[in-house]
């Protein structure tokens, strides 16, 4: 029982993927025959199968699956599943039928527990309400088919999925009062990015037409009703994240003043799977290399040197986290740092940032912390500033503590203390569905004031505080 909870809980943090999402997954050259290869050499060995397949996302390990089979002929979960039912040397039935269930599709997953639930002598019902209380109608009703055979299942599908109206009801409802700035927001704001990816299909399915695409279009140009920054924050948020980074990506790039905060954020605040993703949407709808798009910034500046740092560590994918290697480097830093005489080896700053993963440079740093009283944001900002030491301090604050640096940022907007005018919809759309809470939680310690309450006092009334509004409030309706 308590594994079912456990694989079912870490799943739902992975049900965001899209069919996009998997697409440009499968056309990565990402090595996934290495790690088919590891399983296949490792086969009987738990502490090799479980590194290679239990820190995956739910397309890693679509992807693994697929790739396994074509090099081996044989189906990785089906190999598992067989191993769960007899004892071998290295590798405990219990661990096996853990990891079939793990590698499985969320749905396909559910509606095994289900089956298994109803074929108890006494019928598991704990399990069968965990999964219709705890899963969307769209969720449910890809469990039907899978679960066909079994009419009482289906049948409680149905009544369940019944009590709920289906996409289409919204799709009209966004048709129907397209200009009128409330009914958009609300069809649209307080939904989860499976559900926005759901809206677009069927309004495309029903009128012809890409939602993202109309909401672009009316945000660059007035009309009544809805104005054209709330258009744009909308188009951004109905956007899988992937295809939305890039696009972010590609404004920072665009104007003016490079917007590296933006870029950073990015490259620090993601996985090497997602960033992989960003940089096969933005080649696919800008026909150029992200990072090559980077490198030729003019005139050059430090922010340059992290980002091509921090872009070669994601593509390196090497994601270990070694507590010793983190005390050797917060040494070497300190060495070369504050202390000895000098400015920072940027060198050295940047070997580390192209070899070491961010969690693994959020150890780093911390271990820093513990070895010499304070933290490494502090003995950057010793002796004469620079534009290198400038720029490595941003990085550095949001490493470490992102929900901090999330706020600052949001308090120096509401407060016109930046020149970055798109933050407020940067931050507030990236990281609704993932630290929101926190941030919200962090702002209201440090400034004394509810995130909801700064943005009405900071922002005038109107369609975009609304909007603002309904993320926020979409967080706070969830904790």
């Amino acid at each position: 029982m308590y594994m079912q909870l456990y694989i079912s809980y870490a799943a739902e943090k992975e049900r965001n993927t899209s069919p996009m999402a998997t697409k440009i997954l499968a056309s990565s050259s990402h090595g996934f025959e290495n790690e088919c290869k590891e399983i296949h050499d490792s086969w009987g060995r738990s502490n090799q199968l479980i590194r290679a397949l239990a820190g995956r996302i739910q397309l890693e390990c679509r992807r693994i699956r697929e790739t396994y089979k074509e090099m081996y002929g044989e189906d990785l979960i089906t190999l598992l599943q067989k191993s769960s039912h007899r004892n071998q040397p290295g590798v405990s039935p219990k661990t096996c039928a853990a990891l079939s269930l793990w590698m499985l599709d969320p749905h396909e997953r559910d509606a095994i527990v289900a089956r298994e639930a109803l074929l108890q002598d006494d019928t598991n019902y704990t399990a069968l309400v965990e999964i219709f209380v705890g899963r969307k109608s769209s969720h449910l009703r890809k469990k039907e088919k899978n679960y066909i055979t079994a009419p009482s299942l289906f049948m409680a599908t149905k009544i369940l999925a019944s009590s709920s109206h289906g996409f289409e009801n919204e799709c009209k409802e966004i048709h129907e009062s397209w200009g009128r700035s409330n009914q958009l927001i609300r069809a649209l704001a307080g939904r989860t990015q499976l559900e926005c990816r759901r809206i677009r299909e069927t309004y495309k399915e029903m009128y012809g037409e890409d939602l993202i695409t109309l909401l672009q279009k009316s945000s660059h140009r007035n009309q009544p009703g809805v104005s054209p920054k709330t258009c744009a924050a909308l188009s951004l948020w109905m956007l899988d994240p992937h295809e939305r980074d890039a696009i972010v990506a590609r404004d920072a790039l665009l104007q003016d003043d490079t917007n590296y905060t933006a870029l950073v954020e990015i490259f620090v605040g993601r996985k090497s799977s997602h960033v992989a993703l960003i940089k096969q949407a933005y080649h696919s709808k800008y026909k150029t290399h992200l990072d090559q798009d980077i490198i030729n910034i003019e005139p050059p500046h430090p922010y340059q040197k992290i980002l091509v740092a921090l872009s070669t560590s994601h593509k390196a994918h090497q994601a270990d986290v070694s507590q010793h290697t983190a005390k050797c480097d917060a040494r070497r830093l300190y060495e070369t740092g504050e202390g000895s005489p000098g400015a920072i080896d940027e060198g050295l700053v940047l070997e580390i940032f192209t070899k070491r993963s961010i969690p693994h440079l959020k150890l780093t740093f911390s271990c820093y912390k513990h070895i010499y009283g304070h933290d490494y944001t502090k003995s950057i900002s010793n002796g004469n500033s620079g534009e290198f030491k400038d720029a490595l301090k941003m990085v550095v604050k949001c490493i470490c503590n992102p929900s901090n640096y999330y706020a600052k940022v949001l308090l120096a907007n509401f407060k016109g203390m930046t020149t970055d005018r798109g933050a407020v919809t940067r931050v507030m759309v990236s990281r609704s569905e993932m630290e929101m809470d926190e941030i919200q939680r962090v702002f209201k310690a440090k400034f004394g004031v509810e995130l909801r309450e700064a943005i009405c006092e900071s922002i005038s009334s109107g369609d975009f505080r609304d909007f603002l509004l309904a993320l926020a409030n979409k967080t706070v309706n969830v904790l």
